[in-house]
Parts: C-alpha cells; structure tokens; sequence
C-alpha cells in the first residue's frame, strides 16, 4: 500500500484562479424529484430560485429567458430535470434575504434559516460536522488553494460556523504540513485534526473512519472550505452562490489550471478557454484519475459536486476491458478501510446485492487505490461507487452541508 500511495503525490497550487463568465447559456440540472418553479419562455435574475430544494446548483447561475426544461438521464446518478438559461442582459441580482452585517447578532437557528434559504442545509439534531481542508483527489486543489491564498477569510467562516453549530461537535481536518500557526487561529473553534495530505488519507471517508467522535456516529456533517467560503459571502450579500471552481488539467502530466465558472457551464466551453478542441477519441474524467467518471460528452454540464477535470488525449486514454479478476490479492491489500474489494466487485456485477451489503460495501471511500492496483484493469472503483447507489441500504455517514 505504501507503494501506491507514494507514486500520487499532490500537485501544485496554482497562483490564482482565472475566472469565467462569458458564456452564453447555462444548463442547470436539478435534484432529482424537484419541483420547479420556473416555466419554458419565463426571464429569471442571477440567483434566483429553479426549484423548491433549495440546494447550490438549484439557482440560476445568470440572468436571462428560460429556452428550455427536459429530462436528463444522469445514469447510475439517477434521473435530472435540465433548465437551459440563455444569458440576457444583467439586471442584477435575486435578493433571497437582508444581508447579514454580523452572523453574532442573530441566533444560530435564525442563522440556520438563512443558510437554508441560501441552498446550504444544516440540520437541527446535534450530529458532528467535520470541516475540511484537504482534497479527495490528486486533481482536486480548489480547498488548498483556498486555505493557502484565502485563510484570513477561512479563519472568519469558522468562526461563524461555530456560532452556527452551538455546541453541535465540530471537528477541523487540516493537513499535517499545514504551519503550526495556522493550525493554532482555528483551533478556537473546533478540535483541529491533522491529516496527512496524502492520497487517500485526505478522503472524506477514511477521516471519519479514523475519528473515534465521527466513527461511532450515526450521521455526520460535511463541509470543506470552498463551500464555507462560499456560505460566508451568500449571508454578506443576501444571495445565492452562483458559481464553482474546477480544476483543469490537460494530459496525465499538464499543468493543473483552477477556473472560477459558472455552474452549469458546458465542459466544451470551459475547454475552449484553455485553447483545447474536443476531439475523437479523447476522453473527458469529471475529478481525478483515481475515483473519476468518464463524462458523458463535451456538452455535459458541470455540476456543483465536480471540482475537477482531466482530459486525456486519444494517446493516454484509459480503455475500457472486458476482463475477469485473477484472484491476486492486490485490491485487498492496498484497501485503506480493508475491504475485500474483489469478492465486492463480482458482487456487484451478478447483482448479489445481499453479499455485497454483508462484505461492507458502505464502507468504500471511493479512493480508487484498487482500481490503480488491479493488474488486469478492472474498473473496481466505479463497480463499487455503482453497487452503492443501486443497492438499497442506510447511510452510516452523510455528507454535507450542501
């Protein structure tokens, strides 16, 4: 295991975030079973409610007409409603609530109600919130960069996130490299849990798992520090987030760029400005190599939960084999949470949902270290990611906040 995990090392931050904003429609898809609120020809303002599951992603990224609403089939993620904004001339922004000057002054369930009306749900029951830092994947660096070039502003979120929570358990994962100082100003508002910020340490699951409050709980809370920021300014402003960052890298080798774009931007879009043409046969991974999805196509859109984009050349893409395990061990061995991920995922793919419920499929934190092991390339982590979302079970830990 140690082999593995020293050949991903983390990546380098870029110095700024290049931010994008020019696009001419949007294509905003909504959570499944939402009940939208907006009709086919009608105009909508730059954060204005789509739907009644205010959730990020659900407001209008721009403002402009409503050309279209269809279904999207998003696959093993389940069924979409899709709004196709086309952009207009600005006229301002859809005020949700009174902006909010100083998050002390109100109580923390008023300050509860404007985060939900902002698409940010906290839950009233005391289960812990873990915050992180730290990236789920090797491509993933909008959290670093945001600690790294924004932590004044990181400092004053916490602060009120813990005047939020009340006496809700809060617990703060940052990276073990992190200088002591830094580590010290957020120590007032949570336990501060060093991880090392290596791959897969820094997953969301395995700090849980590694946690002996968040390991016995039966439910908790996730925020990292872009969606914390994020929070910050929709309270300061009295509106909805409307935009994300994505981290772009071109080859298994290029340069990672970080954009600030647009949610619901298309990926062929975001690819013409780093001077990119979709071509046959060059494939499109929405996050990193290791727990990554193949998009559907240049014209899918990117959603609130991909911080990530690896585009591989027709040279270095990754083909998909109709090949059988070999029974050699090598995805067992280099399981951070020990799963026997071979007998999982020939589970999962004769639909024995039983025994793959029984061998502790929940327990995955999608790393993808058994995929990169596997000698005959089996795509090991999408069969168990698939096996959780389509085998009926209940959630021993629930992310977010979001």
């Amino acid at each position: 295991m140690k082999g593995v995990r020293s050949s991903i090392p983390l990546l380098p931050v870029p110095a700024a975030a290049e931010v994008v904003d020019t696009t001419e429609s949007v294509t905003q898809l909504l959570p499944p079973g939402a009940e939208c609120t907006v009709a086919a020809g009608s105009r909508v303002k730059r954060g204005e409610p789509l739907c009644r599951m205010p959730l990020h992603g659900s407001f209008a990224s721009l403002s402009g007409t409503v050309r279209r609403i269809m279904p999207w089939n998003g696959g093993p993620r389940g069924r979409f409603l899709a709004v196709i904004i086309a952009r207009e001339p600005d006229n301002g922004r859809h005020r949700l609530f009174d902006p909010v000057k100083e998050a002390t002054a109100l109580s923390p369930a008023q300050l509860r109600d404007q985060c939900g009306r902002a698409g940010f749900l906290f839950p009233d029951d005391q289960e812990p919130l873990l915050f992180t830092a730290l990236d789920e994947d090797v491509d993933r660096v909008a959290n670093r960069w945001c600690m790294e070039k924004e932590f004044g502003r990181v400092v004053s979120a916490l602060k009120m996130l813990r005047h939020l929570c009340g006496n809700r358990k809060i617990v703060i994962a940052l990276p073990a490299s992190m200088p002591r100082e830094r580590k010290k100003a957020c120590s007032p508002f949570g336990e501060v849990f060093p991880v090392p910020d290596r791959y897969p340490d820094a997953t969301v699951g395995l700090i849980i798992c590694r946690h002996p409050v968040l390991k016995s709980a039966g439910r908790v809370v996730v925020i990292d520090n872009k969606r914390l920021l994020s929070l910050a300014a929709s309270l300061a402003t009295g509106s909805a987030a409307t935009t994300m960052h994505v981290a772009v890298r071109i080859g298994r080798k290029g340069q990672v760029r970080l954009f600030q774009v647009l949610v619901g931007m298309s990926i062929a879009e975001l690819l013409s400005r780093c001077n990119v043409a979709v071509s046959d046969g060059m494939q499109l991974i929405l996050g990193g190599e290791m727990n990554g999805a193949a998009a559907d196509g240049p014209h899918q859109p990117l959603s609130p939960e991909t911080d990530a984009l690896l585009v591989l050349p027709p040279r270095d893409a990754i083909l998909s084999e109709n090949t059988s395990c070999v029974n050699c061990g090598r995805c067992h061995r280099v399981c951070p949470v020990n799963l026997r991920v071979d007998l999982i995922g020939k589970c999962v793919e004769f639909s024995r949902p039983k025994e793959a419920l029984r061998l502790g499929i929940e327990r995955c934190i999608d790393c993808g270290l058994c995929t990169a092991a596997c000698i005959v390339r089996r795509p090991l982590a999408h069969l168990l990611a698939y096996g959780k979302n389509a085998f009926p079970r209940q959630r021993s830990a629930a992310g977010g906040a979001a």
